[in-house]
C-alpha cells in the first residue's frame, strides 16, 4: 500500500473512531445509531477505503461494553459487507444504485449483530435484528445524500488514487 493510501486510510479510521466515541451513547448496544457507518459508502467510490473503514470499526469496538463479541461480529460484519459490496457494485454504473447495494448488504448482514446481541446480552434474535437494522438503515439513508454531496467536493476516488487536484 502506498504511503498516501495508508495515510488516507488512517485518517478515515480516525474519523470513524472520533464520530463513534463522540456519540458513544448511541453507538453501542442493542439499540444503536452508529453515525460513522455512513463512511461505508466510501467503497462506492473506491475499494481502497476498506482498510480504513474496517480499522475504524475495530478501534471503535475497543470501547464496546461487549468487546470480545464486537471484535468478531462487528468487525466481521463490516469486512464481509464491504467486500461483498465491492464484488457486486463493480458491475454497476449508477452511484445511487451502488449506495443502495451497500445499504441492503449492511441491512442483511445486521443478522450477525443480532446473533452477537443474543450471545452477549441475551437479546432475542428478532428484537436485536429489528433494533440494529432500524439504526443501520436510518444512518445509511441519511448518509447517502451526505456522502454523495461530499464526493462532489472531495472527489473520494481521485483523492485515494492520487489524481487530480488532490494529488
Amino acid at each position: 500500500m502506498k504511503t498516501k493510501t495508508l495515510m488516507i486510510n488512517a485518517t478515515i479510521a480516525t474519523i470513524y473512531v472520533v464520530i463513534t466515541l463522540a456519540l458513544s451513547f448511541m453507538s453501542y448496544g442493542a439499540v444503536q445509531f452508529r453515525v460513522a457507518e455512513m463512511l461505508n459508502y466510501l467503497v462506492v467510490f473506491n475499494k481502497k477505503y476498506i482498510p480504513g473503514i474496517v480499522a475504524g470499526v475495530l478501534i471503535s469496538n475497543l470501547g464496546s461494553p461487549i468487546i470480545q463479541y464486537d471484535m468478531i461480529f462487528g468487525v466481521g460484519q463490516s469486512l464481509i459487507s464491504l467486500v461483498l459490496a465491492v464484488m457486486i457494485i463493480k458491475y454497476l454504473n449508477n452511484t445511487w444504485l451502488k449506495m443502495s447495494v451497500v445499504l441492503v448488504l449492511f441491512a442483511l448482514s445486521s443478522t450477525l449483530i443480532a446473533w452477537e446481541l443474543l450471545l452477549a446480552l441475551e437479546v432475542p434474535f428478532w428484537a436485536g435484528y429489528t433494533s440494529v437494522v432500524i439504526g443501520e438503515v436510518t444512518v445509511l439513508l441519511v448518509g447517502m445524500p451526505i456522502m454523495k454531496n461530499l464526493d462532489k467536493v472531495l472527489h473520494f476516488s481521485d483523492r485515494i488514487e492520487g489524481k487530480g487536484v488532490f494529488a
